[in-house]
């Protein structure tokens, strides 16, 4: 069956029924025309309905101007733009995306965008004129890997039900001669602060053992392999807490895990949601910088 829309990038003569629609759905529409930005459309009966745009700081993206018209909502076109500027990023080399959004932050937790902190964007992100606009205290910053690789190899991992300790392990394992299946028993018992004590961050555990596994020692000689490894899990854990204020599981969420109760209280915080994800994204895309350097 037939659609009864269509999506295509936008034109140049689109741009006032666009800003029309964006001030319909209250969001900003006064610095679009900027040269970075590019915008598509979902039209019906030559109509647009939908609006969707990225501004590309290459190698990364800032996803905004996302609207359906209140009167075409739950008919599938929203999730349809969002697929179509994912592959449409991704067709132009961008790496991740970016957005911040005041009352849609459920609706992209549901198309698997994860919470991160501000100061974890891209400063090229950081820059641009919604970056730098006032947030207000509810204001919802996410982020979605777009390109195959480390960071969206671990992230699907924990969405698909794995520990943060296999989500990170695993995303590296196997292009350095270890199974999945192996690389996911190994580091079975490192989530929840290693079974539920709350301490060392499962995905900080996962990125010690990638480390480990490409540059540790293997031969009892080999001081020089010993302290390479610990300097570099040295600035993974400076990069990390830089980030995130810890290491440490029971701080990062804030709670306790080692009780049923505690680990009760942060999952009806929604925590193992909106942290856990960020730990796994971070812990992959450090430890992957770090071990793209040689």
């Amino acid at each position: 069956m037939k659609k009864p829309y269509s999506i295509s990038k936008a034109h140049e003569k689109d741009m006032p029924e666009i800003i029309s629609l964006l001030q319909q759905c209250s969001l900003p529409a006064e610095d679009l025309y900027d040269d970075k930005q590019i915008f598509w459309t979902a039209k019906s009966e030559d109509r647009i309905v939908g609006t969707a745009s990225i501004e590309n700081y290459h190698p990364d993206g800032l996803f905004r101007s996302f609207a359906v018209h209140p009167s075409c909502r739950k008919q599938g076109i929203g999730a349809a733009l969002l697929d179509h500027v994912m592959k449409e990023s991704e067709k132009r080399g961008i790496k991740s995306l970016y957005l911040c959004t005041d009352t849609a932050a459920l609706y992209f937790e549901k198309h698997k965008w994860l919470y991160v902190t501000r100061d974890a964007v891209d400063e090229k992100v950081r820059q641009s004129q919604e970056f730098r606009s006032p947030w207000s205290a509810g204001t919802a910053c996410m982020y979605f890997p777009v390109k195959e690789g480390h960071v969206k190899t671990a992230v699907q991992y924990y969405q698909s039900g794995f520990n943060c300790a296999q989500s990170v392990f695993s995303s590296f394992a196997p292009v350095m001669g270890v199974g999945t299946k192996e690389a996911l028993k190994i580091t079975s018992g490192f989530g929840a602060g290693i079974c539920y004590k709350g301490e060392v961050c499962g995905a900080v555990s996962g990125a010690y053992m990638a480390i480990g596994l490409k540059y540790g020692r293997w031969k009892s000689e080999d001081a020089a392999a010993k302290e390479n490894t610990y300097a570099l899990m040295k600035e993974f854990d400076r990069r990390f807490i830089a980030r995130n204020g810890s290491l440490y599981c029971n701080q990062l969420l804030e709670g306790d895990m080692s009780t049923p109760e505690g680990r009760m209280k942060i999952n009806d915080e929604r925590k193992f949601k909106t942290h856990c994800p960020r730990f796994v994204k971070d812990a992959a895309e450090i430890a992957g910088k770090l071990m793209e350097q040689d």
